[in-house]
């Protein structure tokens, strides 16, 4: 959710409708949140956040397809400067290739395009999803540059809205 928020990424999450109007809503309540924690109106939402919709052919059958032709229509239509790609519990369980798939993508288009895993009940914390999103855009856009200018920094820290009670 937090990636959504900019204007040049494109979120994609490879899952069932469901799964998006989900997301949607949790987004929606982190900045009411937001929101009424910092008193003042938010920036309206980009039109920055797709879901494949994962049917049940898809199921059975394999959602590579799928998640092929959304992405190539998403980058002629929004032209973007990256994609994030989730993939949904539904992706993880048929087992669909979703790194090849967006590494065919970022070949033929030249726009990064970032696979997380995000198969929600196959992974064991609420955290799992940052800390994920946090390692995959280091290795791909800070890791080099930080080995060759050793004057780089790089701070890590979580939201405090994500924090567990406890």
């Amino acid at each position: 959710m937090s990636v959504a928020f900019n204007k040049g990424i494109v979120v994609v999450l490879h899952a069932p409708k469901s799964c998006s109007h989900i997301v949607y809503n949790a987004l929606l309540d982190s900045r009411s949140r937001i929101a009424l924690r910092c008193h003042k109106k938010l920036p309206e939402l980009n039109d920055n956040l797709f879901v494949t919709g994962i049917s049940d052919k898809e199921t059975i059958f394999g959602g590579e397809k799928l998640l092929k032709n959304t992405l190539k229509e998403i980058i002629k239509e929004k032209n973007p400067d990256c994609i994030i790609v989730i993939s949904g519990c539904v992706a993880g369980v048929i087992g669909d290739d979703v790194q090849s798939v967006c590494t065919n993508i970022e070949a033929l288009s030249g726009i990064p395009v970032i696979h997380i895993p995000g198969a929600g009940f196959m992974s064991n914390q609420q955290q799992e999803g940052i800390l994920l999103t946090t390692k995959f855009l280091y290795e791909k856009f800070a890791d080099n540059n930080i080995r060759k200018n050793n004057k780089s920094a790089l701070i890590f820290g979580i939201n405090k809205l994500y924090l567990l009670p406890q």
